[in-house]
């Protein structure tokens, strides 16, 4: 019997065959898929203690609106996100910052998963200080690099509460100063150091020890901004899905993370056989 189905019909069906039962295994439930792809993406990271960093970014898939929270280890100019977490209703619009008890379970997670002493030191921006979150870093004993905002109250030598720029307020352009002893914001007693930046604000960073370090140390926090651009417009386009469903949004970022170590790794090799030129800006 002469059969009407050419062998590029036939070879175009098995393929989308193919690309079809691919695409029902990723969306198959998996409960611990994230814990896995954590794994195996710190796996291929030299061993040893990293510098971490968490970032909150807010994205729109069309009508749903979600906010992720990710801490990411910093590794060579870039942060590699290994654990995420939705903050609040996905469908809820909002565009706040997450709460304590949602980024402390978070931290929870990713020291359940590679122990406390893979962590190095923890950097964050002003959106994440509280006097609760300090106290439970500090209870985990977990170095922190974070930045407050200028109107943060401190506490002056004197022992009264008032706000960063005020206490930094005499300083010039590209100077800094570390304020002498132990300083409270709330109820937690941290180190402060203040540099006045050109564009007039002040970095004030707040930490549990080394506070002569602390603005270069927390400026590493910047590496997660490098691992967002790659993540989006760079590279990857992880804003461009089209997929709707939060359960399989959730996949993208541990994915996308694999992705982007292999990259780097592959990029490592290379500019150790071959040096890359890095022009000068």
């Amino acid at each position: 019997m002469k059969s009407d189905v050419s062998a590029d019909n036939l070879f175009s069906h098995r393929r989308n065959s193919c690309q079809s039962l691919k695409f029902k295994k990723l969306s198959e439930p998996l409960p611990s898929d994230r814990e896995v792809i954590a794994r195996f993406t710190a796996s291929e990271l030299p061993e040893g203690q990293r510098l971490l960093t968490t970032d909150r970014t807010y994205r729109e898939f069309g009508k749903l609106k979600i906010n992720i929270l990710m801490p990411a280890v910093v590794y060579k100019g870039v942060a590699i996100p290994l654990c995420r977490k939705f903050p609040g209703e996905s469908d809820s619009g909002k565009k706040g910052n997450s709460d304590t008890g949602e980024r402390i379970e978070l931290m929870t997670r990713f020291i359940r998963l590679f122990g406390v002493g893979r962590i190095g030191a923890l950097c964050a921006d002003r959106e994440f200080i509280g006097s609760e979150r300090f106290g439970w870093l500090r209870s985990q004993g977990i170095r922190i690099f974070i930045r407050i905002r200028e109107n943060q109250y401190i506490t002056d030598s004197a022992g009264v509460a008032e706000q960063g720029s005020v206490l930094f307020r005499d300083l010039k352009s590209g100077e800094s100063r570390i304020l002498r002893g132990r300083r409270k914001i709330g109820d937690v007693s941290v180190s402060v150091s203040g540099m006045k930046l050109p564009d007039g604000e002040f970095l004030i960073v707040a930490s549990f020890d080394n506070p002569g370090i602390a603005p270069e140390t927390y400026a590493e926090r910047w590496q997660i901004e490098t691992m967002s651009a790659c993540l989006k417009t760079r590279g990857f386009g992880f804003e461009d899905t089209h997929l709707t469903d939060l359960r399989r949004i959730d996949r993208l970022p541990g994915i996308v993370s694999v992705a982007s170590v292999w990259a780097y790794l592959i990029g490592d090799q290379l500019n150790e056989t071959a040096p890359i030129h890095i022009k000068k800006r």
